[in-house]
Parts: C-alpha cells; structure tokens; sequence
C-alpha cells in the first residue's frame, strides 16, 4: 500500500487506537525494527531490507511521500525497493504500528541520494600548438561514458579524475570544432556537450613588411618564421630576384637607372593553403632621381614674370599661403628674413642689395655615400623697362657630407647687358659659383626684345645649369645663394631659379 498523505497517516493511527479498545490487553507489547532510524540509498536505487521483530501479530506499515518505493512484507520485516534517482535528493518517511497497541510504533527516514554531473569546463578551447588538457568528471553515476562527434583530431580517454583530451598542432587555416559528450545508460538525466575548440597554430610571420631598395640595387633578407610544412613566394617584376635561404628569403634588386620609382608585391604563403596561409610584403625601389620640384606648386596669385612682384609672398608666408614650402628652407638674415619670393611656378631669390637663398630638404633617398648630379634652371633680373640691371652671381655650397667636383653645364653664351658677365661656373672651396648670363628681354626702353622676339631666357639652352657633388649621404643638403652671399649686398643680384633636379650619377 502506498500513500502521500500525512492525514491518511494520523487516520491510520486513529483507526489503531479505535479498534486496540475494542481487545484484550497484552502485558508488554513491544516492537523494535532494523535499522530503527534511517535507510540511506544510493542515487542507482536497489533493495532495502527492514527486519522487524514484535509481539503483536497485528503490526502494519504506512508509506509517505515515497511513490519512488515499492514495499513487500515478509516473515522477517519489510523489503523496500527503490528505484534510481533522476533528479535531486528525495526522502520518504515509513511508519510501522499495531492496530491493537497504538503505542507500539516506529518511523524511519528513508533518503536517497541525488544524481549529478559535475564537469570543469563548459566549453574546452585548445591553443593551435596542440596540448593536453584534463577535464575533471565529479558524478554520482557510475556507468557514464563519453563520445566525440567531428573529433577525428584529438584523442580523448578516461583518468581517474574525468577526461583526458590529447590534440596535436592544428596545421589548417581554420578553427576546428569538435562535440564531446557525457551520457549515462541508467540515468538519461545525465547528459552533458561541451564543444571542443582548436584555433589554427598555423604560424606564418615574416619581417619586415615593407622594405626599401636603394637606386644602386643591393641585397637584402626577409626572415620567414613559419611551421607550415612547405611555403613558397611569388612577385611580378623582373628587377627583383630571391633565393631560399635557412631563415627566409633574400632578395637581390638590380640598379634603377630610370627616374621612377619602382615597386611590387612579395607574397609568401603556404604551399597547402595558398588562398588561406599568406603574408604580403610591400617593396619599392628608389629610381636614381633623388630630388625634384618644378615648383608648379608655388606662387598662386603671383606675377608670372621676373619683372614685376605684383601678387609675390616672401618665403615665410608660403606655408600659409600655398600650403606647403615642399621641404625647402631658406636662412634668415641679419635683416630679420628669409628674402626669397613667390612666382607664379618659379621664385626670385633676394631683393634690391639683399641676397637671399633656398636650401633643399636633406637628402634621404640616398643610400650610403654616392655622387650626384645637381641642375636647375635660373635666369637673371632685368626690370621691365631695361634700365634696372641686377648682377649675375650664383653660388652653390655643399651643407653636410659631399664637395662639389665637377660643372657640367653652364647655359648657352649669350649677349649679356654692359658690364654683366656672360654665363659661366667655376669650382670654389667646396661649392660652385655660376655666372647667369640669361637676361631676359624687358618690355620696353632701351633693351626692348634685345635677344629677338622669340627669346625665352628659361628655355633650357640658356637656363639650365649642372654640377656633381662628390660624396653625398642622407644628410646632404645643397644650398642656392642669389649673389656673393646671403643678406645685405654691394649691388643687387636678384635671381629666378626653376626646375631642380637631383639625380644619382
């Protein structure tokens, strides 16, 4: 008989005593059970056995909360059977008593334990150098088994404390994903998936990414760190070359003679997943042109002739005005500025009895110690009407590394104003000095179109100047002086200067 009621309980008791009235008296009824307290069962159920000895022929006994029991009465007591637990801990109370003697009782607590899984991870991330990691399995069941779904990559097995998983290198591009799972026969309540993860330990690194040649060509080496079974390299231009070597790659770059700078893509990669596994290297070759400015970048606003200032700004105004000063500099002078003036696409160096200069950016394109060609363009001053005659000197200095050594060009010989000297150069201690004997041809008054009609003082045949600077390094720096030097001057010696261009020799 079974019951979850407490009221049929006391009813049963009741009923006892009722019907214990109704007969004889026994001197010394007495009833005693085994065990007389408690009945511990484990989670998986099974057989409990309650030895009861009496001397009342009528005991019986009563079941609460216990649906979870089945109970059969024998010679010798009670024989509880239990069955297993899927759930938490559950307790059940048996009464036993004598109808005739109600006094004559016992009630034992019946307990059984809950089932549980208890696993250290819900999820297992594996690093994708491969690794071994133990997974601590606390249960209370004792037939519990494991299965992996898309686990062909990593072993698994039981320890005494859970789950052992064993991954090797994961040698793909991917992360990959495996499903373990945790079940149990008798009890379904026990069923555990932790994903397994494993990031790609696919390691393909190369340094450095960005590499630059200089113009002369020359060796250089990318060091590949990689544990991908075999990797290869791919490029389009002809003017690089590469080799394999113990740590990388070395590449060999010829010469670039031209004026342009060259450039391609290295790509390194895994031979097994090309698409995948790669890393790309960006390569640019300096072209032997060092440094160049037209200056179509100056003088908006300006006067497109050397005559006339209409619209000019001095040098300290043409970041704000243009913005930019391209990487020239120009020395201050004892007058308190840089006399040096915007064209439109050119600039004139100094003003009346003020000479004034322009210095080039350092020259960061060269690699070691090289010699370099320098020319430019530069006409000298006549005002408008011809009666305003500037003088024609021209200096160069060297600042840094490098001695100029050779003049290579001069201009073409032109009639020159009285008293100007005609073009020419010469070397001086370090630098150059050239004569600028291209006037240009005023507008009006004495030397109105004194060279022709179609004379263009910047045509290059006139205007066009070269020398070589001997030893030069990324720290060179050339300087164009309007006159014998910069600031106050004898006569005035204003100049135009045009179209530099540096070149490797």
């Amino acid at each position: 008989m079974k019951t979850n009621s407490i009221t049929l309980s006391f009813i049963f008791f009741l009923l006892a005593f009722f019907l214990a009235s109704c007969e004889d008296k026994l001197d010394n009824p007495n009833l005693t059970v085994s065990p007389d307290e408690l009945i511990q069962m484990e989670n998986d159920g099974g057989t409990a056995t309650v030895t009861v000895e009496a001397n009342v022929d009528d005991w019986t006994w009563q079941l609460d909360n216990g649906e979870w029991i089945s109970v059969e009465k024998n010679s010798s007591g009670l024989v509880l059977e239990v069955e297993a637990n899927q759930g938490n801990e559950r307790r059940a109370i048996l009464h036993i008593a004598s109808s005739k003697f109600p006094l004559v009782n016992k009630m034992l607590s019946i307990k059984q334990e809950a089932t549980f899984l208890r696993v250290s991870s819900d999820t297992i991330d594996i690093s994708g150098e491969g690794a071994v990691v133990d997974v601590t399995v606390a249960t209370s069941v004792d037939d519990w088994t494991f299965s992996i779904e898309n686990g062909e990559w990593i072993n698994v097995e039981k320890t005494e404390t859970g789950l052992r998983l064993t991954a090797p290198v994961n040698s793909t591009p991917t992360t990959r994903i495996a499903i373990l799972s945790i079940t149990s026969v008798k009890f379904p309540i026990v069923d555990k998936i932790i994903p397994v993860n494993q990031v790609t330990g696919v390691v393909l690194n190369v340094d450095p990414l960005t590499v630059v040649l200089p113009s002369g060509g020359c060796d250089t080496i990318i060091t590949v760190n990689t544990n991908v079974d075999s990797w290869g390299y791919s490029f389009t231009e002809n003017w690089l070359t590469a080799e394999k070597t113990e740590n990388g790659l070395k590449l060999k770059a010829t010469s670039n003679p031209g004026l342009v700078n060259l450039s391609t893509v290295l790509t390194i990669y895994s031979i097994a997943y090309p698409n995948e596994i790669w890393k790309q290297i960006e390569i640019s070759q300096y072209s032997s042109l060092i440094f160049e400015d037209a200056f179509d970048w100056l003088g908006a606003g300006a006067n497109a002739t050397i005559f006339y200032g209409t619209g000019e700004k001095r040098f300290e105004y043409w970041e704000s005005t243009y913005g930019t000063v391209n990487g020239w500099s120009s020395t201050i002078s004892d007058l308190g500025h840089p006399y040096v003036y915007s064209r439109l696409g050119f600039l004139k160096t100094g003003k009346t009895r003020v000479g004034g200069d322009m210095i080039t950016p350092k020259l960061v394109a060269i690699d070691g110690t090289k010699d370099i060609v320098v020319s430019f363009k530069a006409t000298a001053y006549l005002s408008s009407h011809g009666t305003g005659i500037d003088n024609n000197e021209f200096n160069i200095k060297v600042i840094g590394p490098g001695t100029v050594t050779q003049i290579l060009s001069i201009g073409s010989q032109l009639e020159t104003p009285e008293g100007k000297q005609p073009s020419s150069g010469q070397l001086t201690d370090g630098g150059a000095k050239f004569m600028i004997g291209n006037y240009p041809n005023p507008e009006a008054s004495t030397y109105s179109h004194w060279q022709g009609a179609d004379y263009d003082s910047w045509a290059s045949e006139y205007a066009e100047r070269s020398f070589v600077v001997s030893g030069a390094t990324c720290e060179t720096q050339i300087q164009f002086i309007g006159g014998p030097n910069v600031g106050v001057l004898v006569e005035s010696n204003r100049i135009g200067f045009d179209d530099v261009r540096i070149v490797l020799q």
